[in-house]
């Protein structure tokens, strides 16, 4: 993994979300979504979640090794403060071997492409450790 053309195809391949709600909002539901999503978007909440995110992982990078884009490049186990300015600053895109983990600096949720069986079990546990959930959306294969 490593180049452009991989990234593509694990785009498209099943993803689950790491996300601050237990599941997907489904459509023509109720509530007030996007005002809710407006709120934890605003800096000061928005802290909050990069720092879940970044505790996740952080957990992560102790059980694998982490590859970390930087430009066209990707470090290994790159240095925790590395990865927390990425995910403070233009967000994280992540290798664990056929696994991309994607993070916006400006989404409520971070994405999780082609993980394995074991390594999924391990994001969930990790994910509610920090008052996250992870779930396949709808539409992921």
């Amino acid at each position: 993994m490593g180049g452009k053309m991989d990234i593509d195809a694990l785009i498209e391949s099943p993803y689950w979300v790491i996300d601050f709600l237990p599941y997907q909002v489904p459509s023509g539901c109720e509530g007030q979504f996007f005002k809710i999503e407006d709120y934890f978007l605003k800096p000061s909440r928005m802290e909050c979640l990069h720092r879940k995110f970044l505790a996740v992982i952080l957990k992560l990078n102790c059980y694998y090794l982490i590859k970390a884009a930087a430009g066209d490049q990707w470090i290994d186990n790159p240095d925790p403060v590395y990865i927390q300015n990425q995910i403070n600053g233009r967000g994280l895109d992540a290798l664990i071997g056929d696994t991309l983990i994607q993070y916006n600096c400006d989404d409520t949720h971070m994405t999780v492409y082609n993980p394995t069986e074991k390594l999924l079990e391990l994001l969930q546990i990790l994910a509610q450790s920090e008052g996250l959930f992870v779930w396949k959306p709808e539409g992921s294969r």
